[in-house]
């Protein structure tokens, strides 16, 4: 999977090298309408290898400005999300996912905002399109390599100084902010969020718990409408402590994180595989009652395209309790200088009354790790 995920990133970039040939801004529709899905999917690194060749043989990259609106594009979706909503809680996750969105880091805008709300990711990809055609049109260049975000427009200052193409790209940065705001605004509805959660939790034959487990208290004795096993073999660490803001910042949903003692993950429940990452770091499942869990292994190692990761099964599948899903080497992960705490995540929890989490040290395989309560 590793490989066929590099071959499908370089036949992007050579593809986008290709139509900006033939017209700029066609390229730049393209990519920067696709940019956030090539994020999801961890294909970006591929053409991120590509910018940085380009920069070192030609001396300047012609990829990175045309996609350069889209974390601008984002980022204004979700202050217009912020701006619109009355909802405390999705309030207070959108408010800083916006700020690292300003700062070029998408991830907990996508995973913790749009992305669930499928209609305002379509959104920003369309407004990202629009802007990196802009930016296609003005021929903006990138002559080294920075970061995205606000810190990205001085990569764009060549020898030449300021001129009109980086100016240009300023605005079309600019536009898609505000635009994305707008649409953010307008389209937004609390009315749709509190639809979903009436039609997802109308079936619940639970009563409200909202109490923390102690460790007095067995978690199988609490009424609950899912149960979570855990998945692997290590020690518990609190979600709001992983050295990653995507999660720690609970924008993906409630959840632990393991530090593994154990390589192989299993399902913990009967469910069907939703997504599978081709590089085999991340699964999604999908229980019976509806759960949606997101298992996560390691801290950015999308980078490692697909070493030391190895998937079980493929995106469709149904599997069962206690079934192998991925295997994974965290001394590979541990020497290339990459964390391999592994992220048990309920990304629909925005929809449940409460998860409820065994408070124990250390759990092994098919302990019981947390209820969902609906």
């Amino acid at each position: 999977m590793g490989r066929f995920s590099s071959w499908l990133a370089n036949w992007i970039g050579s593809g986008a090298l290709a139509i900006y040939s033939l017209s700029p801004v066609l390229a730049g529709i393209l990519l920067g309408a696709f940019w956030q899905i090539f994020v999801i999917f961890g294909l970006h690194w591929g053409l991120v290898a590509i910018m940085i060749n380009n920069v070192s043989t030609t001396g300047f990259d012609i990829i990175n400005p045309l996609i350069f609106a889209a974390s601008f594009a984002q980022t204004g979706i979700v202050f217009g999300i912020f701006l619109k909503t009355k909802n405390k809680k999705l309030k207070s996750i959108s408010l800083p996912a916006a700020i690292s969105g300003i700062f070029g880091v998408t991830e907990p805008a996508i995973y913790g905002i749009t992305l669930p709300r499928k209609k305002m990711f379509i959104y920003s990809c369309i407004v990202a399109g629009i802007f990196g055609g802009l930016i296609g049109f003005a021929g903006t260049k990138l002559y080294f390599m920075g970061g995205l975000g606000i810190f990205g427009y001085t990569t764009f200052i060549g020898k030449a100084g300021l001129d009109s193409s980086v100016w240009i790209a300023v605005l079309a940065t600019a536009l898609a902010l505000i635009v994305g705001l707008i649409v953010g605004y307008i389209v937004h509805s609390d009315k749709n969020e509190q639809e979903q959660e009436v039609s997802d939790s109308k079936d619940s034959k639970t009563k409200d718990v909202t109490s923390p487990i102690n460790g007095e208290t067995e978690l199988q004795h609490i009424v609950k409408d899912d149960f979570v096993k855990a998945p692997l073999s290590g020690d518990m660490i609190k979600l709001e402590q992983v050295n990653d803001p995507v999660f720690s910042s609970l924008a993906m949903g409630k959840g632990i994180a393991i530090k593994p003692t154990s390589n192989t993950i299993i399902a913990p429940f009967d469910a069907t595989v939703e997504s599978l990452f081709p590089t085999g770091h991340a699964i999604g499942l999908k229980s019976k009652h509806g759960t949606e869990l997101l298992i996560h292994i390691g801290i950015d190692t999308v980078k490692l395209d697909g070493q030391g990761f190895k998937a079980l099964v493929n995106q469709g599948d149904t599997v069962v309790a206690g079934q192998p899903l991925i295997e994974f080497d965290s001394q590979i992960i541990q020497k290339q200088n990459f964390d391999d705490t592994v992220m048990i995540v309920v990304t629909n929890s925005n929809i449940t009354k409460d998860v409820i989490i065994e408070s124990k040290a250390h759990f092994n395989k098919q302990d019981d790790l947390f209820a969902i309560i609906y």
